[in-house]
């Protein structure tokens, strides 16, 4: 795993031509989504059993989703990301 987390970090760094120090200890940031608001600590709970219910209802109905590979993008803002290295699928 340390090596394939390596790796990917050095092929990254390659094409964005960014070298920190150690690769092993640096992190790039990766961005999944973006919270809209802040759930209250009394709801969190009601919320969690909802979404996992909602889950076991629809996940046979859904199907399964394919997922395409990962793309390494750049982006200046959040209308444009320019590919610049697709990232390995290893399932």
């Amino acid at each position: 795993m340390a090596t394939s987390l390596y790796d990917l970090r050095r092929q990254l760094a390659e094409v964005i031509g960014f070298h920190p120090d150690n690769l092993m200890s640096f992190m790039f940031h990766a961005t999944y989504g973006y919270k809209i608001r802040h759930v209250p600590r009394s709801l969190k709970d009601v919320l969690r059993r909802e979404v996992h219910s909602w889950r076991r209802d629809y996940a046979e109905k859904l199907g399964t989703i394919i997922v395409p590979a990962p793309v390494f993008c750049s982006f200046e803002t959040m209308f444009a990301f320019t590919p610049l290295l697709a990232l390995q699928r290893n399932i």
